[in-house]
């Protein structure tokens, strides 16, 4: 039976809860991390990707009440040179040696759809952090129009959104490359995935081992959301 079906999820609005609980929290996600991630510096962690002060959801992931990884979704407002943008974009921690590609995916989805359902006419972007071959052969599985800067193009917008967000963040875009984030929290040398085949992946993310993100550009089309339910569907029994 897939791991989904033993897969329970607990959504957090890291932004709403009282200063203690909120420090001890923070403190209990950097442990976490820091199994699966080496990060020398958790106070830059915290500020770079945890942003307890950002809008948006952590959701955490657990088996039989442990811990197994979570998601941190941002909520942002950012302005193109067309229109202002409602953007949402998330990053996933988790143990490398479990596949939760299809549970994160179909939450955040999930998430995002119902903010549209709710405001319509708002214009809605959607990021995904892509670390590793993997999370990336997923996304484009999910939708082979994901836009991630394939042979050095992209939509002008989507560029533009991508560069607001790195302002906004504070992250450090690459000169050559808008779509790629430096960071310094990549896996551990042992848990590398030993299955690096997304050759499109490594040469737009080569440092990706260093701990460089892919920021992924995935549409929000009925498409992309049925077939993220039907792929955790089939893993959930499989």
């Amino acid at each position: 039976m897939s791991i989904i079906n033993s897969l329970c999820h607990k959504e957090v609005a890291l932004a709403s809860l009282h200063e203690k609980e909120r420090a001890d929290l923070i403190k209990k996600l950097v442990e976490f991390t820091q199994q699966y991630y080496r990060i020398d510096d958790p106070q830059c962690f915290i500020e770079r990707v945890l942003q307890p002060d950002t809008n948006g959801t952590l959701v955490i992931y657990s088996i039989a009440d442990t811990w197994v990884g979570y998601t941190r979704s941002y909520q942002q407002t950012l302005m193109t040179s067309k229109k202002e943008y409602t953007v949402f974009s998330s990053s996933v921690w988790y143990n490398p040696n479990l596949q939760l590609d299809a549970a994160t995916a179909r939450f955040a989805l999930l998430h995002t759809l119902r903010y549209r359902l709710f405001k319509p006419h708002e214009s809605l972007a959607y990021f995904v952090i892509a670390s590793s071959p993997q999370r990336y052969n997923y996304l484009k599985k999910l939708n082979p129009d994901c836009e991630s800067c394939p042979n050095g193009t992209a939509r002008m917008e989507i560029t533009e959104l991508i560069t607001a967000m790195a302002q906004q963040n504070n992250w450090e875009q690459d000169i050559d490359n808008p779509f790629i984030i430096h960071q310094k929290f990549p896996a551990l040398t042992h848990l590398q995935h030993s299955t690096d085949t997304a050759s499109d992946f490594i040469k737009l993310n080569p440092k990706y081992k260093e701990g460089d993100w892919l920021m992924v550009y995935v549409p929000l089309d009925l498409q992309t959301i049925s077939k993220s339910i039907k792929l955790s569907v089939r893993e959930a029994v499989t």
